[in-house]
């Protein structure tokens, strides 16, 4: 599936949460869902555009600290 657009789920801690919903928008990305995720945790759900996924996921891998993770979602 090239070209379209990725969905993703990306579990933050809450001190994450503003940059990483600010860099999903810079991204060309569209929150779809927000919600908690276990003790300080938030889970952000977006989607998109695939081109954009790769620099984003390396962007996010420097910026958050464990156990903080990113996964592509099948919609």
């Amino acid at each position: 599936m090239a070209g379209g657009e990725v969905h993703i789920q990306a579990v933050v801690g809450e001190t994450e949460q503003g940059e990483v919903l600010s860099r999903i928008n810079l991204s060309g990305g569209v929150i779809t869902s927000i919600e908690k995720a276990g003790d300080r945790r938030t889970a952000i759900f977006a989607k998109m555009p695939r081109e954009n996924f790769a620099q984003f996921k390396v962007w996010f891998q420097d910026y958050t600290e464990e156990p903080s993770s990113l996964k592509e979602r099948s919609e």
